[in-house]
């Protein structure tokens, strides 16, 4: 009896770690790009990676992708902004992740907005440290399950900057896709 206990326990705990094993790998199919630097720009304009062909494909796993299924990713990075810019925590830079419907003559839908707010970082740049998300489409945002993602930054401007050369590299960020 405790032979045939010890076998059907063993036979039970095989197949609940084989259907675990399988939809943990069935579920985790996700996209990322690699990771790309921000372009130099003007402080007070947008930047539009649609507008400099900067679009970039990524895959998800459901058949449809709606704006929270799809991510910009930041990374740190050593560039700051130049003490031509006034060092002040209510500067915020702005940002939307946009999904390209151009080529079925569809206009292009936000997914996410994110804001990024300055301060001088441990490392001593004035950069963006802090990031909100005050806004994700709800809605579909491509009917199949490749979505072509771009970036709008825009850099906004405090009294007293001397400059807006935003330099290269002031962000680094990639694209996911769940």
């Amino acid at each position: 009896m405790k032979k045939r206990m010890k076998k059907v326990l063993f036979t039970f705990a095989t197949i609940a770690s084989l259907a675990t094993n399988a939809v943990a790998f069935t579920a985790s199919a996700e996209s990322n790009t690699s990771i790309f630097h921000s372009r130099a720009c003007t402080a007070g304009n947008w930047w539009s990676g649609y507008d400099n062909n900067d679009i970039h494909s990524v895959t998800a796993s459901g058949s449809n992708i709606y704006g929270g299924d799809v991510q910009l990713y930041f990374h740190s990075t050593t560039v700051g902004l130049p003490n031509s810019f006034v060092k002040s925590t209510s500067r915020t830079a702005d940002f939307e992740l946009k999904e390209d419907d151009a080529s079925s003559n569809n206009e292009n839908e936000i997914a996410r907005k994110i804001t990024g707010h300055f301060s001088v970082s441990n490392a001593g740049y004035y950069q963006i440290t802090i990031l909100s998300y005050p806004y994700t489409n709800p809605a579909c945002i491509e009917s199949n399950n490749v979505a072509e993602l771009y970036m709008r930054m825009k850099i906004n401007r405090v009294s007293g900057d001397t400059s807006a050369n935003v330099p290269y590299g002031l962000v680094r960020y990639q694209f996911h896709a769940d």
